[in-house]
């Protein structure tokens, strides 16, 4: 199953109800902005058979995990519990089919950090939702999945800059794919790029590939189109 959605609403639900099937659910500047329980059950009720909310995990989570690693703490501190409970009610209101944890680029590779990622790992791992963990700055790739698949967590990471690296995607249950924009000159993905994408994710039970970028809707419409072709 290939879940495929950008990170913003353009023209109205219906409109982005065919267009994809998944919307990845980012905390807003402020908590106070933030959609309500209400709002986000209203948006469950509303969405057709199927779709997949991604939503992320509370804002407070990167700052905990970022504050455990400066101090180089190798256990989750108490206040991620509570802060994790604040995301799985946001999630049963959604029935969101994942969870995004991201962890910013001051979260940097070291035996705390990975000692961390495993503890949330084996900390969320009795939940039967996919937990995905984005990280950003020094992480390499490779290493990354492999952590992620050792403690049970979903990795995420852009195929298209792995397959440059030559790293083999090796098959498992789930996988999440952040999709930006191609470097250099040419900035679109081409019909041919979606076609070796389809093909990547085909080796995983479910993939979730999110959009974004200044270019996120017309990969959409391209996913979209070959997508149904199929």
């Amino acid at each position: 199953m290939i879940y495929f959605g950008t990170d913003e609403i353009k023209r109205g639900w219906d409109r982005y109800f065919d267009l994809c099937n998944a919307l990845e659910v980012r905390n807003e500047s402020s908590q106070a902005a933030d959609p309500s329980i209400s709002t986000l059950n209203t948006w469950r009720t509303k969405s057709p058979k199927g779709f997949a909310f991604v939503l992320h995990a509370d804002r407070s989570i990167p700052e905990i995990l970022l504050k455990a690693y400066e101090e180089n703490q190798e256990e989750l501190p108490s206040s991620f519990e509570a802060a994790w409970e604040k995301t799985l009610e946001r999630a049963k209101a959604l029935s969101a089919k994942a969870i995004i944890i991201e962890t910013p680029p001051e979260f940097r590779p070291s035996d705390s950090a990975r000692a961390l990622i495993e503890k949330v790992g084996h900390f969320v791992s009795v939940q039967k939702l996919p937990v995905i963990w984005e990280k950003h700055g020094l992480w390499d790739t490779e290493e990354s999945v492999i952590l992620s698949r050792k403690c049970g967590l979903v990795p995420c990471y852009d195929p298209f800059l792995a397959s440059a690296e030559e790293l083999k995607l090796k098959k498992g249950n789930e996988v999440c794919f952040r999709i930006t924009e191609r470097a250099a000159s040419r900035r679109q993905f081409d019909e041919y790029d979606f076609e070796q994408l389809i093909g990547w994710c085909s080796s995983f039970n479910r993939a979730f590939v999110l959009f974004n970028g200044r270019h996120k809707l017309l990969h959409a419409k391209v996913m979209s189109i070959i997508t149904r072709e199929l």
